[in-house]
C-alpha cells in the first residue's frame, strides 16, 4: 500500500511537469522579470536590496539579450545614511536546456548570465568640524556619481503556469557599492 501511494504521487509529478512544460527554444520570445536583489556587502553594517526590472528577448534558440533597470536603498555606517542608486545596464543570458533536451518540454529554465552596466547614485556623508570651543559641528556633504557594473552567473526559471513563473539568480562582479556576490529573485512572465 505504501509503495502504491508513492508511485502515484512519483506518476502525478510527472503528468504535471509535462503539463506546465514550456517550449525550449527561446527565439523570438520576450521575458519581463520583476525581481529584488540581496547582496553581499563588502561593509558588515551595509545593509543593501535592490528592486530591478529586466526586459529579454530571444534572439536565437540559445541565446536572450535584455536591458535591465532598478533602484537600491542602501544603509550602512552607524549613522545610517542611505545611499540611493539606479541601476542600469544590458545582459546577454546562455539558456542551456534546450542543448540537453532539444525536443522536450520543461518548465525549468537554466541559464548563464551576464551583465555590464553602471550605477548613479547619491548619498549623504554625516561629517564634522570642530569649532573655536572645540565643539563638534556636524554637517552633511551630498556624494554623486557614476560607476560601472558588471557580473556573470548562473540562473534558474520554474514555470508555475505556461507563461508565468519565478525565476532567482546567483552572480559575482562588481556591483554597486563594491559589492561582489548577488543573489536575485522574483517573477518572470514570458510570451
Amino acid at each position: 500500500m505504501k509503495h502504491t501511494k508513492i508511485l502515484l504521487i512519483i506518476i502525478i509529478c510527472l503528468l504535471s511537469l509535462n503539463v506546465l512544460a514550456q517550449e525550449n527554444s527561446i527565439n523570438n520570445t520576450w521575458k519581463i522579470k520583476l525581481g529584488f536583489g540581496l547582496h553581499k556587502a563588502y561593509n558588515p553594517n551595509c545593509k543593501p536590496i535592490s528592486y530591478q526590472l529586466e526586459l529579454d528577448y530571444g534572439v536565437l534558440d540559445y541565446f536572450e539579450i535584455g536591458l535591465y533597470g532598478g533602484f537600491a536603498l542602501v544603509k550602512s555606517y552607524p549613522v545610517d545614511p542611505i545611499r540611493n542608486v539606479i541601476v542600469y545596464g544590458t545582459n546577454l543570458n546562455f539558456h542551456i536546456i534546450p542543448l540537453i533536451f532539444p525536443n522536450k518540454k520543461m518548465p525549468i529554465d537554466v541559464y548563464f548570465s551576464g551583465k555590464v552596466g553602471g550605477d548613479y547614485f547619491k548619498d549623504n556623508e554625516l561629517e564634522y568640524n570642530l569649532d573655536n570651543k572645540g565643539y563638534k559641528k556636524f554637517f552633511t556633504i551630498d556624494n554623486i556619481g557614476n560607476t560601472f557594473e558588471y557580473g556573470m552567473g548562473i540562473g534558474m526559471s520554474f514555470y508555475v503556469f505556461p507563461q508565468v513563473g519565478v525565476f532567482g539568480e546567483f552572480n559575482m562582479g562588481k556591483f554597486f557599492s563594491n559589492e561582489h556576490k548577488n543573489l536575485r529573485a522574483g517573477l518572470v512572465f514570458k510570451w
